[in-house]
């Protein structure tokens, strides 16, 4: 299986071309799952500690609108990471892209720095019932632990023991970087 992961720039005009250069990468080379950054299509809003509510809804709103193109990338399966209200409750949540069967949600990040830069505890909730199941993708079986999450070595033991793979969700930050393996 050919792995792409990928970071994108968190500046909006350089993210757009790293876009294109992602394309390009993708229909040059055989990729079966790509793997992008954590919240990858709005700028990096968890620097400041002041939750808004206003931010929240846009980063939202901004990730159901790339879906479209996120459909488009020539791939058999995306891993990718999106805000999102359920009700009252804002979350970090992983998601799958697989062709012809849809998006599906993965894992709810559930542990969270609170530190300078990255004041998640403030900005996100967690679901009732923490969870980090595994999800079959037709002869594969998936989890997903998303940047900091990692710190949590436990985790990926649990999921090194039940599965082929497990996919670590990197933070948002650099320039576009692709590494396929």
């Amino acid at each position: 299986m050919n792995v792409t992961v990928c970071e994108l720039s968190n500046d909006r005009k350089e993210f757009l071309e790293d876009w294109r250069e992602l394309q390009i990468y993708l229909n040059q080379n055989k990729t079966d799952l790509l793997l992008l950054p954590e919240m990858p299509f709005y700028s990096w809003f968890v620097n400041s500690k002041e939750v808004s509510e206003d931010v929240q809804q846009k980063s939202v709103e901004q990730h159901q609108l790339w879906l479209k193109e996120v459909e488009k990338l020539e791939t058999k399966y995306i891993v990718y990471s999106a805000p999102e209200t359920v009700g009252t409750k804002f979350y970090n949540t992983a998601f799958v892209f697989q062709k012809g069967k849809g998006h599906r949600k993965i894992h709810t990040k559930a542990l969270f720095p609170e530190e300078d830069h990255f004041w998640e505890e403030s900005w996100f909730d967690r679901e009732d019932n923490i969870s980090f199941e595994t999800v079959q993708l037709d002869d594969l079986k998936i989890g997903v632990l998303m940047c900091t999450e990692l710190w949590f070595t436990e985790r990926a033991r649990h999921y090194g023991k039940q599965m082929q793979i497990y996919c670590y969700v990197p933070e948002q930050r650099g320039n576009l970087l692709l590494n396929n393996g």
